[in-house]
């Protein structure tokens, strides 16, 4: 379901009446039957909204009227502080691990360009042996990208087992991090 624009609850006419009856009953300058009479008209203009005061002064329009007319100060806590490092901190993490997921992407592509070389070779080997031997060798290529180096308790391996253990170390990759990233 899209969502809505909240339609104003106050004109702007209306805003800043609020805005200059608060700006009255804020000052600390006003007497006081004038500050309880200004307190009274903001009460019958919310009630006549159906808003208590609270809600009122979360109305955008309402808070424009009240940071025109009364220009406040505001300064951000030690809550925003933390939130802000936080937000840095979360920043910088998912530029590292972008940098890992596309790392490991282009990983993959090469090791995938790799696999179909070796089953296009296996497929060439495959009709040599079925047409006993006579077929001519495969045309020079391209020397293949250097091997990446293998743990030596793999060397005995064949390719495919080797292909089959990296892939299931980075799905187990990929799902380790997907934990972390997202909970």
């Amino acid at each position: 379901m899209p969502a809505t624009q909240q339609q104003p609850k106050f004109t702007q006419q209306e805003a800043e009446r609020f805005a200059a009856l608060v700006a009255g009953f804020d000052t600390g300058t006003t007497p006081e039957p004038e500050a309880m009479l200004k307190g009274r008209m903001m009460l019958r203009m919310a009630a006549a909204k159906g808003l208590r005061l609270v809600d009122v002064f979360e109305l955008p329009e309402i808070r424009k009227a009240l940071d025109d007319q009364m220009q406040p100060v505001r300064q951000g806590g030690p809550e925003l502080q933390a939130a802000m490092e936080k937000v840095a901190a979360l920043r910088e993490e998912l530029i590292a691990r972008t940098r890992d997921v596309r790392n490991l992407m282009e990983e993959r592509n090469e090791l995938k360009e790799i696999l179909l070389r070796r089953q296009r070779e296996f497929d060439d080997f495959r009709k040599r042996v079925a047409n006993g031997g006579m077929a001519p060798p495969p045309a020079a290529a391209a020397p293949p990208p250097a091997r990446p180096r293998v743990p030596p308790t793999l060397m005995g391996r064949s390719w495919s087992f080797q292909v089959l253990c990296f892939f299931v170390f980075l799905v187990l990759e990929v799902m380790d991090w997907c934990e972390n990233v997202f909970g």
